[in-house]
Protein backbone atom coordinates (compact mmCIF):
# COMPACT_ATOMS: atom_id res chain seq x y z
CA UNK A 1 0.00 0.00 0.00
CA UNK A 2 1.61 3.04 -0.67
CA UNK A 3 1.40 6.51 0.64
CA UNK A 4 -0.47 9.60 -1.51
CA UNK A 5 -1.57 12.52 -1.00
CA UNK A 6 -5.23 12.22 -0.78
CA UNK A 7 -7.98 14.40 -1.68
CA UNK A 8 -11.69 15.66 -0.11
CA UNK A 9 -11.48 15.61 3.25
CA UNK A 10 -8.84 13.11 3.81
CA UNK A 11 -6.89 15.87 2.29
CA UNK A 12 -7.91 18.27 5.09
CA UNK A 13 -7.62 15.95 7.44
CA UNK A 14 -3.46 15.15 6.14
CA UNK A 15 -3.45 19.49 6.33
CA UNK A 16 -4.69 19.22 10.13
CA UNK A 17 -2.39 16.55 11.09
CA UNK A 18 0.65 18.65 9.42
CA UNK A 19 -0.37 22.12 11.25
CA UNK A 20 -0.66 19.80 14.62
CA UNK A 21 2.87 18.20 13.69
CA UNK A 22 4.13 21.72 12.95
CA UNK A 23 2.37 23.36 15.81
CA UNK A 24 3.94 20.87 18.40
CA UNK A 25 7.65 20.95 16.64
CA UNK A 26 7.68 24.84 17.47
CA UNK A 27 6.40 24.32 21.18
CA UNK A 28 9.21 21.96 22.41
CA UNK A 29 12.78 22.83 22.78
CA UNK A 30 15.18 21.77 20.86
CA UNK A 31 18.72 20.81 22.74
CA UNK A 32 16.85 22.24 26.16
CA UNK A 33 16.56 25.61 24.48
CA UNK A 34 20.11 26.68 25.38
CA UNK A 35 21.08 28.32 22.20
CA UNK A 36 23.82 26.07 21.59
CA UNK A 37 22.46 24.95 18.23
CA UNK A 38 20.16 27.04 16.11
CA UNK A 39 17.63 25.52 14.22
CA UNK A 40 15.56 26.90 11.64
CA UNK A 41 12.54 25.76 9.66
CA UNK A 42 13.72 27.08 6.24
CA UNK A 43 14.99 24.36 4.27
CA UNK A 44 14.22 24.88 0.82
CA UNK A 45 12.13 22.07 -0.50
CA UNK A 46 13.80 22.98 -4.10
CA UNK A 47 17.49 23.13 -5.31
CA UNK A 48 18.90 26.51 -6.96
CA UNK A 49 18.52 24.44 -10.77
CA UNK A 50 14.51 23.99 -9.73
CA UNK A 51 15.38 20.53 -8.92
CA UNK A 52 13.41 19.05 -5.70
CA UNK A 53 15.49 18.05 -2.78
CA UNK A 54 16.55 14.57 -1.95
CA UNK A 55 18.34 12.68 0.56
CA UNK A 56 21.94 13.01 0.09
CA UNK A 57 21.62 16.80 -1.40
CA UNK A 58 24.88 18.50 -0.60
CA UNK A 59 24.08 22.47 -0.13
CA UNK A 60 26.50 25.14 0.22
CA UNK A 61 26.51 27.08 3.25
CA UNK A 62 27.33 30.74 2.73
CA UNK A 63 29.71 32.40 5.41
CA UNK A 64 30.98 35.57 6.23
CA UNK A 65 34.63 35.37 7.17
CA UNK A 66 35.30 37.81 10.27
CA UNK A 67 36.90 41.46 9.40
CA UNK A 68 39.34 41.75 11.99
CA UNK A 69 40.30 43.95 14.83
CA UNK A 70 40.60 47.51 14.87
CA UNK A 71 44.03 49.18 14.09
CA UNK A 72 45.36 52.34 15.91
CA UNK A 73 45.82 55.19 13.71
CA UNK A 74 48.51 57.83 13.85
CA UNK A 75 47.85 61.21 13.73
CA UNK A 76 49.16 61.83 10.13
CA UNK A 77 47.88 57.95 9.23
CA UNK A 78 45.37 56.53 7.32
CA UNK A 79 43.03 53.17 7.99
CA UNK A 80 43.21 50.35 5.31
CA UNK A 81 39.61 49.37 3.85
CA UNK A 82 39.09 45.72 4.29
CA UNK A 83 36.73 44.04 2.55
CA UNK A 84 34.05 41.58 4.20
CA UNK A 85 34.72 38.28 2.55
CA UNK A 86 32.47 35.34 2.32
CA UNK A 87 33.48 31.70 2.12
CA UNK A 88 30.99 28.16 1.71
CA UNK A 89 30.31 25.39 4.08
CA UNK A 90 28.53 22.60 3.13
CA UNK A 91 26.06 20.25 4.70
CA UNK A 92 23.62 16.99 3.58
CA UNK A 93 20.25 16.94 3.57
CA UNK A 94 18.66 14.18 5.29
CA UNK A 95 15.50 12.66 4.77
CA UNK A 96 13.13 11.46 7.80
CA UNK A 97 10.11 10.37 8.49
CA UNK A 98 7.67 8.12 10.64
CA UNK A 99 4.09 6.77 9.46
CA UNK A 100 1.16 6.13 11.77
CA UNK A 101 -1.98 3.65 11.18
CA UNK A 102 -5.27 3.47 12.96
CA UNK A 103 -8.34 1.91 11.66
CA UNK A 104 -11.31 3.88 11.06
CA UNK A 105 -13.62 2.34 13.85
CA UNK A 106 -10.45 3.40 16.43
CA UNK A 107 -11.05 6.65 15.60
CA UNK A 108 -14.95 6.92 15.63
CA UNK A 109 -15.61 5.08 19.10
CA UNK A 110 -12.42 6.59 21.01
CA UNK A 111 -13.70 8.81 23.93
CA UNK A 112 -10.95 9.28 26.04
CA UNK A 113 -8.65 10.24 22.90
CA UNK A 114 -7.74 11.09 19.51
CA UNK A 115 -6.00 8.53 18.24
CA UNK A 116 -4.11 10.85 15.48
CA UNK A 117 -4.24 13.54 17.80
CA UNK A 118 -1.91 11.78 19.86
CA UNK A 119 0.00 10.56 16.45
CA UNK A 120 0.78 14.22 15.89
CA UNK A 121 2.12 14.42 19.27
CA UNK A 122 4.21 11.80 19.44
CA UNK A 123 5.30 12.60 15.27
CA UNK A 124 6.37 15.83 16.96
CA UNK A 125 8.55 14.32 19.72
CA UNK A 126 10.13 12.02 17.32
CA UNK A 127 11.16 14.80 14.93
CA UNK A 128 12.68 16.55 17.75
CA UNK A 129 14.60 13.77 18.82
CA UNK A 130 15.20 13.35 15.58
CA UNK A 131 16.75 16.85 15.23
CA UNK A 132 18.51 16.77 18.49
CA UNK A 133 20.29 13.37 17.17
CA UNK A 134 21.86 15.22 13.98
CA UNK A 135 23.16 18.12 15.82
CA UNK A 136 24.52 15.63 18.95
CA UNK A 137 25.93 13.48 15.67
CA UNK A 138 27.38 16.47 14.20
CA UNK A 139 29.01 18.06 17.45
CA UNK A 140 30.67 14.81 17.89
CA UNK A 141 32.77 15.23 14.59
CA UNK A 142 34.54 18.47 15.85
CA UNK A 143 37.82 19.17 14.74
CA UNK A 144 40.90 17.00 16.63
CA UNK A 145 42.34 20.14 18.31
CA UNK A 146 39.08 20.90 20.25
CA UNK A 147 39.21 17.22 21.90
CA UNK A 148 40.38 16.35 25.07
CA UNK A 149 41.08 12.30 25.05
CA UNK A 150 41.34 10.59 28.22
CA UNK A 151 39.64 7.52 27.08
CA UNK A 152 40.61 3.93 27.99
CA UNK A 153 39.90 2.70 24.83
CA UNK A 154 38.50 -0.24 25.84
CA UNK A 155 35.42 0.17 24.60
CA UNK A 156 33.82 1.78 27.86
CA UNK A 157 34.61 5.40 26.54
CA UNK A 158 32.39 8.21 26.24
CA UNK A 159 31.91 11.31 24.78
CA UNK A 160 31.34 14.66 27.22
CA UNK A 161 30.52 17.61 24.98
CA UNK A 162 30.73 21.24 25.79
CA UNK A 163 28.69 23.53 23.59
CA UNK A 164 29.19 27.46 22.97
CA UNK A 165 25.77 29.30 21.64
CA UNK A 166 25.29 28.87 18.30
CA UNK A 167 27.87 26.01 17.64
CA UNK A 168 26.14 24.77 14.52
CA UNK A 169 22.58 24.90 12.73
CA UNK A 170 19.98 22.38 11.88
CA UNK A 171 17.66 23.66 8.45
CA UNK A 172 14.49 21.70 8.48
CA UNK A 173 11.49 21.69 5.87
CA UNK A 174 7.99 22.37 7.14
CA UNK A 175 6.86 18.86 8.42
CA UNK A 176 4.58 17.77 5.05
CA UNK A 177 2.22 14.95 5.56
CA UNK A 178 0.67 12.06 3.51
CA UNK A 179 -2.50 9.84 4.29
CA UNK A 180 -3.78 6.87 2.37
CA UNK A 181 -6.70 4.92 2.96
CA UNK A 182 -6.80 0.97 2.99
CA UNK A 183 -10.70 0.20 2.33
CA UNK A 184 -9.97 -3.42 3.09
CA UNK A 185 -8.71 -3.28 6.21
CA UNK A 186 -10.57 0.01 6.84
CA UNK A 187 -7.64 1.35 8.33
CA UNK A 188 -5.90 4.95 7.48
CA UNK A 189 -1.82 5.35 7.41
CA UNK A 190 -0.97 9.10 8.09
CA UNK A 191 3.29 9.91 7.42
CA UNK A 192 5.38 12.83 7.77
CA UNK A 193 8.52 13.65 5.97
CA UNK A 194 11.06 16.21 7.26
CA UNK A 195 14.09 16.79 4.79
CA UNK A 196 16.89 18.51 7.12
CA UNK A 197 21.04 19.45 7.00
CA UNK A 198 22.93 19.74 9.83
CA UNK A 199 26.05 21.34 10.15
CA UNK A 200 28.95 22.32 12.65
CA UNK A 201 30.40 25.53 12.37
CA UNK A 202 34.04 25.72 11.35
CA UNK A 203 33.81 28.59 14.25
CA UNK A 204 30.79 30.33 15.53
CA UNK A 205 29.23 32.87 13.30
CA UNK A 206 29.72 36.49 14.74
CA UNK A 207 31.67 37.57 17.02
CA UNK A 208 35.74 37.07 16.69
CA UNK A 209 35.90 33.08 17.60
CA UNK A 210 38.73 31.47 15.65
CA UNK A 211 37.63 27.95 17.29
CA UNK A 212 34.70 26.02 16.46
CA UNK A 213 32.01 25.95 19.38
CA UNK A 214 32.47 22.53 19.85
CA UNK A 215 35.21 20.86 22.77
CA UNK A 216 35.05 17.04 23.59
CA UNK A 217 36.12 15.19 26.43
CA UNK A 218 36.61 11.31 25.72
CA UNK A 219 36.61 9.74 29.17
CA UNK A 220 35.57 6.45 31.21
CA UNK A 221 33.06 7.01 33.64
CA UNK A 222 35.19 5.92 36.31
CA UNK A 223 37.31 8.69 35.34
CA UNK A 224 34.63 11.57 34.84
CA UNK A 225 35.75 14.81 36.96
CA UNK A 226 35.30 18.29 36.91
CA UNK A 227 38.86 18.86 36.47
CA UNK A 228 38.52 16.90 33.10
CA UNK A 229 35.60 19.34 32.00
CA UNK A 230 37.67 22.07 32.83
CA UNK A 231 40.55 20.58 30.92
CA UNK A 232 37.97 20.37 28.22
CA UNK A 233 36.60 24.08 28.63
CA UNK A 234 40.22 25.56 27.84
CA UNK A 235 40.07 24.40 24.56
CA UNK A 236 38.39 27.34 23.65
CA UNK A 237 41.10 29.59 25.10
CA UNK A 238 39.98 32.89 25.60
CA UNK A 239 36.55 32.88 23.71
CA UNK A 240 34.87 31.50 26.55
CA UNK A 241 33.85 34.14 28.69
CA UNK A 242 30.54 36.29 30.49
CA UNK A 243 29.38 37.54 27.24
CA UNK A 244 30.37 34.07 25.32
CA UNK A 245 30.08 31.04 27.44
CA UNK A 246 29.37 27.52 27.37
CA UNK A 247 25.70 27.19 27.35
CA UNK A 248 25.21 23.33 27.59
CA UNK A 249 27.24 20.28 28.47
CA UNK A 250 25.77 16.70 26.95
CA UNK A 251 26.64 13.91 28.36
CA UNK A 252 25.70 10.00 28.53
CA UNK A 253 23.46 8.99 31.14
CA UNK A 254 26.38 6.68 33.12
CA UNK A 255 28.29 9.85 32.82
CA UNK A 256 25.75 11.68 34.33
CA UNK A 257 24.82 9.31 37.08
CA UNK A 258 29.11 9.89 37.66
CA UNK A 259 28.67 13.34 37.99
CA UNK A 260 25.68 13.56 40.41
CA UNK A 261 27.77 11.34 43.02
CA UNK A 262 30.92 14.28 42.51
CA UNK A 263 31.01 17.24 45.61
CA UNK A 264 33.30 20.39 45.90
CA UNK A 265 35.38 21.10 49.29
CA UNK A 266 32.29 21.98 51.20
CA UNK A 267 30.42 18.96 50.43
CA UNK A 268 27.63 20.06 48.18
CA UNK A 269 27.02 18.10 44.80
CA UNK A 270 28.12 19.33 41.58
CA UNK A 271 25.21 18.06 39.75
CA UNK A 272 21.98 19.90 40.48
CA UNK A 273 18.87 18.65 39.85
CA UNK A 274 16.24 20.79 37.77
CA UNK A 275 13.42 22.33 39.32
CA UNK A 276 10.22 20.70 39.70
CA UNK A 277 7.27 23.04 38.96
CA UNK A 278 3.52 22.57 38.87
CA UNK A 279 1.52 22.62 35.71
CA UNK A 280 -1.92 21.83 34.43
CA UNK A 281 -0.70 17.75 34.21
CA UNK A 282 0.73 17.97 37.12
CA UNK A 283 4.52 18.12 38.60
CA UNK A 284 7.04 18.69 35.81
CA UNK A 285 10.59 20.19 35.21
CA UNK A 286 10.83 23.56 35.09
CA UNK A 287 14.36 23.73 33.51
CA UNK A 288 17.42 21.61 32.93
CA UNK A 289 19.92 19.90 35.34
CA UNK A 290 23.05 21.71 36.04
CA UNK A 291 27.07 20.64 36.27
CA UNK A 292 28.98 22.94 37.52
CA UNK A 293 26.24 25.38 36.99
CA UNK A 294 25.86 24.49 32.67
CA UNK A 295 23.07 23.15 31.83
CA UNK A 296 22.86 19.32 31.49
CA UNK A 297 21.51 17.69 28.09
CA UNK A 298 21.71 13.57 28.80
CA UNK A 299 21.68 11.47 25.57
CA UNK A 300 22.64 7.44 25.52
CA UNK A 301 23.76 8.40 22.36
CA UNK A 302 27.28 9.57 23.75
CA UNK A 303 28.78 6.87 23.48
CA UNK A 304 33.06 7.54 22.06
CA UNK A 305 33.02 7.98 18.74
Amino acid sequence: MGLTTTSGNAALQVAILAEAVEGALAGVQLLLGTGAWTFLPKLPTTQTNGLPIANGTTINIPYFDHIGEMDDVSETGALVPRAITSSDEQATITHSGLANEASVLAVLTSQAADPYAEGARQIAQSAKRRLDKAAIDAAKLVASSMVNDQGANGGADFDVLLFKRGAGITWYTVPEAMEDVDVLAHTKVQAIHVYHATHLWSRPRGGVATRPGVAKLIVPAASFSEDLVLDTAAKFGDEVNSEDPIVMCAMHSTIANAAKKLKDSTGRRLYVDGPMVMSPIGMIKGGPDTFCGIPVYISDKLTAS
